[in-house]
């Protein structure tokens, strides 16, 4: 019988069930990819291992995914992860050409898409970090225009129908009203002015 050992020993938990520690997971699997070494699969390794090293679940999960996708059968929720092909490039020229254009000249902006660029995907510490970083008119001209009123990405993320949360009834003992609502609303963004 074939036993897969994980480097866990650092692990909360894990130190104490006794487990043999040889190497890591995502070592062997790569070493697995090297063989097949094209630049695909060096990208899947390089995405799996950066995702890996984050230890969330949402993270392990993605790396289980981007492994299906690449060996076993596509995976939807990670077909568009980057821009690939000539419509990306024809949607952002054609639909956002002086944005673009502007962008590029604004070394704040050309900065955060470079610094974009180099993230990993669903790595949202990262894309937080260069989005604040470089912060400007310019960016967020561009990615208004790119990715919410012409979507050159393809991206669609659908909510989440599970789990079902009913819509409150009642606050503070009353019946409530879509005016009542909106002063909720209005009061947890701090106001209207």
């Amino acid at each position: 019988m074939r036993r897969w050992v994980t480097s866990v020993e650092s692990e909360p938990g894990f130190s104490s069930m006794g487990l043999e520690v040889k190497g890591n997971l995502f070592s062997k699997v790569s070493s697995i990819i090297q063989g097949n070494s094209t630049t695909e699969s060096k990208e899947v390794a390089q995405t799996v291992s950066e995702a890996w090293y984050r230890r969330n679940s949402d993270d392990i999960r993605f790396c289980l995914l981007v492994i299906i996708n690449a060996y076993i059968r596509p995976v939807p929720m990670l077909q568009n992860l980057r821009s690939k092909g000539f419509s990306t490039l024809n949607c952002m020229v054609k639909n956002c050409g002086m944005q673009v254009l502007n962008c590029l000249l604004d070394p704040n902006c050309r900065n955060a898409l470079q610094c974009l660029n180099k993230c990993n995907p669903v790595d949202q510490v990262c894309n937080y970090r260069c989005i604040a970083s470089y912060e400007s008119p310019a960016l967020e001209a561009f990615s208004l225009c790119v990715l919410q009123k012409h979507n050159c990405l393809q991206l669609d993320a659908k909510i989440p129908d599970k789990p079902y949360v009913p819509p409150m009834e009642k606050f503070r003992g009353q019946d409530l009203c879509h005016e009542a609502a909106e002063d909720l609303f209005v009061g947890w963004l701090g106001g209207l002015d």
